[in-house]
């Protein structure tokens, strides 16, 4: 079963994962702009939006080349490629960060989860990397094919700690 879902979606049309994209980092691309002026608003400085600067480009830059694929259908191939690097890139971000909550636990003061989010990023981002850049290797090795399945359990496995660690927060 697991084997026939990694297969399906090993065949996906290109086409739609840059409409997934382009929609993903528009999104999150209005969100980090309108995060700004609400933070900016409400505090009267950006002190406390320097992370999302980060954001802003990254986004812009997937966003741009994502819609160019999508109405030119000129450098395909190449395009996903850039796309697939930045998502492994943020996989990785976010896995040390998982990692880091983990083994030093929740940061003081004011922490928001999303559970699932991080797992979600990870194993698109491996998803991303294995289609774009080692989609000659997939049929060859079992760890290639499967490597976001058993990316995305592992990383479930460590959400599911921060969230313990989350409860026993809240009964302290």
């Amino acid at each position: 079963m697991i084997t026939h879902l990694v297969e399906k979606y090993d065949n996906v049309d290109l086409a739609n994962i840059f409409r997934l994209n382009v929609k993903c980092s528009g999104t999150v691309f209005l969100l980090a702009i309108g995060g700004m002026f609400a933070i900016y608003y409400d505090e009267g400085s950006l002190d406390e939006v320097q992370p999302l600067f980060w954001y802003i480009p990254f986004c812009l830059l997937i966003f741009l080349s994502g819609l160019y694929v999508l109405i030119k259908q000129r450098f395909v191939k190449q395009i996903f490629r850039i796309h697939a690097l930045f998502a492994i890139f943020l996989a990785a971000f976010t896995l040390i960060v998982l990692v880091t909550f983990v083994l030093q636990g929740i940061p003081e003061g004011s922490f928001r989860w999303s559970f699932g989010l991080p797992t979600a990023i990870i194993v698109y981002g491996i998803y991303l990397f294995r289609i774009g850049w080692l989609a000659d290797r997939v049929d060859i090795y079992w760890f290639v094919k499967f490597s976001h399945v058993i990316a995305g359990a592992f990383v479930a496995l460590l959400e599911l700690i921060v969230l313990i660690y989350m409860i026993k927060l809240l009964g302290t």
